[in-house]
């Protein structure tokens, strides 16, 4: 029924394989169809069995085999489970933990054995029964009734000859597993008399390894000698892998190479692959030449071409042998053939191993037998250790920057030290720049033992060469670790190395990787930056001192505004010092083109470069050219800073005024106006500037220009003065131009702002004008009575009264004594001359009024009417005749 079962079960499993192929089910997927295609399978079986009321113990043991069926099957599934969990859980995961159902479904099963045996004691089962206990016992359970069960089942196997030769067999195999030899051999003579059982071969092959425990070795060669050839016939299990590997053993343990070399070689599939394993063992128990001899036969008969990794593991079992034999010089030369060879991943682990085994013992060696007093070494030794590390460098490319490192240690401990910066060197150029776990960082020792070199070799004559290794070492210890408290004192050493070839560049380099990295060392950054400047100010190099003024400036290191000025001073008399000599000599056009050097090149500071265009606008303003100077002193100021634009504006205001006191008005008016274009924002200051440029141009009685001044840039002080237009004023009148001072006064108001000083002058000008036009002494007076001035109040209101004045004489005159010519009354004489005198003096009052307003031209002008008009009533009182 077992067997009817395996059957059934690898139909089963073919028609799933067929499925999936079909479905494209992952192997995952057609596991599980798999057991639970199986499992119902058992289960269907059993419920159709326990269908039958009345079971034959046929049946009930049916039912035994389906429940250990059931067992394994539980066990196949939860043993992925304990493997998976297990390899992620390690030791906190127990058997006991994941088998659960496996042991409650054995106990079951093993409870349901036991009670068939005691229900049925004399079953004809009995043995099978035992049998199968024992199986489940082996495979399930783990508690050591294996064997009491297949002893049961051999004692009542009576008349059941394939219950007892299974049981024999397995019975043999617990005591070979349990190295029992004696009692496996008792066992395993009877089992191999049946040579009709498939697993005939593995018998053989596990009886041979008893005799072999039991030192009978040719009884051991013969059994695994038979077990190997039978293997061939397809009746008999394959066990010839497993055979052959004993066989291996046994010839060495039995002294029997030769024969072992004749059969491998009549009898082998794999004739040079077994040879070499025989070869390895016959090594490994001392037979060197035996070894040798099999080793030399292969190398000509294995093509390295063909069998790559065949020729590749008799080159390390070659090399190994020879180490093992202390043949130093095949050994090496066995290594470098390693060179060659197409090595798989083991194989080249494995080359490492060995190869480094070798190479290390040497270097303990060639350390030890050095001589520090005599400096004397054995270079033979030498030599191979550096080919090793070549070697392994090629094997394990991987590895090849630890091996340069290592190398360079050898040469260090001979005290080889330039070999050893060179191997250092080379070390730190192929380490890999990932970092990996498995990486090995050599980085800092390389480093280390680099300085150390330094420091021990003598540069005799070749102190260059010293700075140059220094160098490299600075510069890849700071590459690798920017910020390391070792670091921050590298930075300085490298900066100073760099100063004593005033190598610019790598000195400005240095020192930003240093501010970068350690920001907070200001004081020690800012004394080598000086120390930078001074040796540029030293070598006058001009362009490199205003490019790191220009670092200052834009706030590099935190310089002070003092420091960055100072140095931009320092700059700027380097620079125009020249050019100052060549103006005191007169030479002003070299001059200016020295300038213009600086002021083009854009490299040089700001100030620097505003002071050489401020400095060319006084070249030209000396020699009077001012369209260039005014150019040149705003192009200055597009670079200078506010600070010194005000500077700039004091020196220009003193220029200015120099040039007036020289009389050169017409220059000391357009500097004026310059400095009020230029600063016209600045209101506050600006007043000073706008009268003197309204001034100097009036000095020279340009009066458009200066009226143009004031339109302009009257928005550039905060208010115009009043004095500012009394000057003006003053001006327009006293140089006669009336047109101009009319329309200066109407735009500006002034009437409103200046009365007094503009009524005196309208008046001046009323009486200049009143004889000669009548139309300008019109003009005048309508200026005159538009105004509500005292002054022109009191000229308006004296006109007014010296017109009734006249009037009112006027009237007097049409007013004379009538006289007649016969018989005249003299009391109506006396009475109308009395009442003309009385109107006489009623003209005298309205002059008075005149006199009393107090204005001196109209009260001569009212006094002249008066005595025209007393002479006149005199005369013609005088003309009076009267008869009495």
């Amino acid at each position: 029924m077992l067997k009817k079962s395996i059957v059934f079960i690898f139909i089963l499993s073919l028609s799933l394989l067929i499925g999936a192929k079909a479905q494209k089910l992952t192997k995952a997927q057609l596991e599980e169809i798999r057991w639970k295609k199986i499992l119902r399978l058992i289960d269907q079986e059993m419920n159709t069995i326990e269908k039958v009321k009345r079971k034959p113990i046929k049946l009930q043991y049916r039912i035994f085999e389906l429940m250990s069926e059931k067992v394994k099957l539980y066990k196949q599934k939860e043993n992925k489970e304990f493997v998976q969990k297990k390899l992620k859980y390690g030791d906190k995961i127990t058997r006991k933990q994941i088998f659960k159902k496996t042991l409650a479904l054995y106990n079951k099963a093993n409870a349901y054995g036991k009670s068939l045996l005691a229900k049925y004691p004399n079953t004809r089962y009995k043995a099978a029964i035992y049998y199968t206990l024992a199986l489940n016992s082996r495979d399930f359970s783990y508690d050591e009734n294996e064997l009491k069960y297949l002893r049961s089942a051999l004692d009542n196997s009576n008349g059941q000859q394939n219950v007892n030769f299974l049981a024999r067999t397995s019975l043999a195999e617990y005591y070979y597993n349990n190295k029992k030899w004696k009692s496996a051999i008792y066992q395993y003579d009877i089992v191999l008399t049946n040579k009709d059982d498939e697993w005939y071969t593995k018998s053989l092959l596990n009886y041979g390894w008893c005799k072999l425990k039991n030192q009978e070795f040719n009884t051991a060669i013969n059994s695994l000698e038979k077990s190997f050839k039978l293997s061939n016939s397809e009746y008999y299990v394959d066990v010839q892998e497993q055979a052959m590997a004993g066989l291996v053993s046994f010839y060495v343990l039995g002294k029997e190479i030769d024969r072992g070399i004749a059969f491998i070689k009549k009898h082998s599939n794999n004739k040079n692959e077994a040879l070499l394993k025989l070869a390895k063992k016959a090594s490994g128990k001392g037979f060197f030449n035996d070894a040798n001899k099999i080793v030399l036969e292969l190398e000509k008969v294995i093509d390295p071409k063909l069998k790559e990794e065949l020729y590749a593991d008799l080159k390390l079992f070659q090399f190994e042998m020879y180490n093992q034999y202390q043949k130093s010089d095949l050994r090496l030369k066995t290594a470098k053939e390693f060179k060659t060879l197409k090595l798989t991943k083991y194989q080249s682990e494995d080359a490492v191993v060995k190869l480094s085994e070798v190479v290390g013992a040497k270097q303990i060696i060639l350390k030890k037998d050095y001589s520090k007093f005599s400096r004397q070494y054995n270079k033979q030794t030498l030599k191979e250790i550096i080919e090793y590390f070549n070697i392994l460098a090629i094997v394990n490319p991987a590895k090849h920057y630890e091996y340069s490192y290592f190398q360079g240690e050898t040469y260090y401990s001979v005290e080889l030290y330039e070999d050893a910066v060179s191997k250092y060197k080379e070390s730190l150029k192929l380490q890999p720049k990932i970092k990996k776990s498995e990486i090995v960082d050599l980085r800092e020792k390389n480093l280390d033992a680099i300085f150390s070199c330094i420091d021990l070799i003598d540069y005799v004559g070749s102190k260059l060469k010293k700075d140059q290794e220094l160098e490299f070492a600075y510069m890849t210890y700071l590459g690798f670790w920017p910020k390391s408290e070792k670091s921050q004192k590298i930075y300085p050493r490298l900066f100073t190395l760099h100063s004593k070839t005033k190598d610019y560049k790598k000195m400005e380099a240095s020192l930003r990787l240093y501010v970068k990295n350690f920001p907070k060392d200001k004081d020690v950054q800012q004394k080598l930056f000086r120390s930078q400047l001074d040796l540029i100010i030293k070598d006058k190099d001009t362009d490199l001192l205003s490019s790191n003024i220009s670092l200052m400036a834009k706030g590099f290191l935190n310089f002070t505004k003092q420091e960055v000025k100072k140095s931009e001073t320092i700059l700027a008399n380097i620079l125009f010092s020249k050019f100052q000599e060549l103006r005191k000599v007169g030479k002003n056009q070299a001059a200016l083109d020295g300038y213009k050097t600086v002021f083009y090149r854009e490299g040089y500071p700001k100030s620097i470069r505003g002071e050489a265009a401020f400095n060319m606008g006084m070249i030209y303003t000396d020699i009077q050219d001012n369209s260039n100077a005014f150019k040149w002193y705003r192009k200055s100021f597009r670079f200078l800073n506010k600070k010194e634009i005000a500077e700039k504006r004091i020196f220009l205001e003193k220029m200015a005024l120099r040039t007036a006191l020289l009389h050169s008005f017409l220059n000391a008016a357009k500097l004026e106006r310059f400095i009020l274009h230029s600063f016209c924002k600045n209101t506050a200051d600006n007043s000073k500037n706008f009268k003197n440029a309204i001034k100097n141009d009036l000095a020279n009685d340009y009066v458009t220009r200066a009226l143009y001044t004031f339109k302009k840039y009257k928005k550039c002080v905060p208010s115009v003065n009043s004095d500012i237009h009394e000057m003006i004023v003053d001006h327009l009148f006293q140089q006669k131009h009336e047109v101009k001072m009319i329309n200066y006064i109407k735009e500006n108001k002034l009437d409103k702002i200046i009365p007094e000083k503009i009524i005196s002058y309208y008046e001046r000008l009323y009486w200049k004008h009143s004889s000669s036009s009548a139309l300008k002494k019109n003009k005048y007076f309508n200026l005159l009575s538009q105004s509500d001035t005292k002054r022109s109040m009191v000229l308006i209101n004296s006109f007014k009264e010296l017109k009734t004045l006249k009037k009112n004489i006027n009237i007097f005159k049409t007013q004379k004594v009538n006289v007649p010519a016969k018989d005249p009354d003299p009391n109506v004489f006396i009475n109308q001359l009395t009442a003309r005198i009385n109107n006489l003096k009623a003209l005298s009052n309205t002059a008075n009024r005149i006199f009393r307003l107090g204005h001196g031209q109209i009260s001569v002008f009212a006094y002249d009417e008066l005595i025209k008009t007393s002479n006149d009533f005199a005369n013609e009182i005088d003309a009076y005749y009267l008869p009495i």
